[in-house]
């Protein structure tokens, strides 16, 4: 899971990237954080809180391509 957001941040690091995870390790949170996971929605997914994620993934991916 980590791993595949770290590479997918250096192909594509304008991409944002919300995590579902089961696992509440704050070295696992933290990890994600410093590879520029935009949030991290713990298991069971409350669709309230991933609704807000996506919406803010959305919001941030269009606020970068109006800075392009």
């Amino acid at each position: 899971g980590i791993s595949v957001c770290a590479e997918l941040q250096k192909i594509r690091p304008q991409v944002k990237l919300i995590v579902i995870t089961a696992y509440r390790r704050a070295e696992i949170m933290s990890c994600a954080k410093e590879i520029g996971v935009l949030k991290i929605i713990n298991k069971p997914i409350a669709l309230d809180r991933l609704l807000s994620a996506i919406s803010e993934a959305g919001e941030k991916a269009a606020k970068d391509l109006s800075l392009i």
